[in-house]
């Protein structure tokens, strides 16, 4: 997946862009009730949209990741969140924010399956998740203390998460541009010739020695007639 160096930090960083609009769901979900004419029902089902459209990326795109190419697919991804994301923090139009909500979710789940389907094919995969899991927390928690102070409205954690795709980015330049086939099975598991030939065995031990069993065409297995 990773071309030529193999460093997990590629793919640390497209995990937190990734996750981290599900991390960031509750207070996005809380200003979108409280800065616009929705209610906390609508805000909800908003919220549910973006995670259901997250969900389909990963559900369409994950087996297809080294077909279609490992930094194609994540860069399709991030560009769909800061569009998204982007979008929807600046308008306060609800059916732009829900559009936003979605197409960005999408770029989420991109991000996602890109990033998980590079972790599992790693040497220790259980590590580099850790790390993708501890830095989408820290960077949630910081977002979670940051926000609030910096005023109302539901742009500022969509921003965030806008902000956050765009700065991994450059990171996906050590991505490979396409997956690595894999090896034909008939490849694996067809080795060369072997010069030995196939002998019917005598049984059971009655059989006299020397003598071959015949086949149905009268000729005896070890090519007398």
């Amino acid at each position: 997946m990773l071309a030529p160096h193999h460093h997990a930090l590629p793919l640390v960083a497209l995990f937190t862009a990734g996750y981290l609009a599900p991390y960031l769901l509750p207070t996005v979900v809380g200003r979108l009730d409280s800065g616009l004419s929705v209610s906390a029902t609508q805000a909800g089902a908003i919220g549910s949209a973006l995670l259901l459209s997250s969900a389909s990326a990963g559900f369409l795109l994950a087996s297809r990741v080294d077909r279609l190419g490992p930094r194609t697919l994540a860069r399709a991804g991030l560009a769909l969140a800061v569009l998204g994301y982007g979008g929807a923090a600046l308008t306060t139009t609800v059916w732009a924010v829900v559009t936003g909500a979605v197409i960005g979710g999408f770029g989420s789940g991109t991000a996602t399956a890109v990033a998980a389907t590079g972790i599992a094919g790693r040497r220790e995969p259980h590590r580099t998740t850790t790390l993708g899991l501890l830095s989408v927390s820290a960077l949630a928690g910081a977002v979670y203390l940051t926000v609030p102070h910096l005023g109302p409205g539901h742009g500022l954690p969509l921003a965030a998460i806008a902000l956050t795709a765009l700065a991994v980015w450059p990171l996906t330049g050590r991505l490979a541009v396409r997956g690595t086939p894999p090896r034909s099975t008939a490849a694996a598991t067809t080795g060369p010739a072997s010069p030995t030939f196939a002998r019917v065995s005598c049984w059971p031990p009655r059989c006299p020695a020397g003598r071959w069993p015949r086949t149905p065409s009268g000729v005896s297995a070890g090519g007398s007639v």
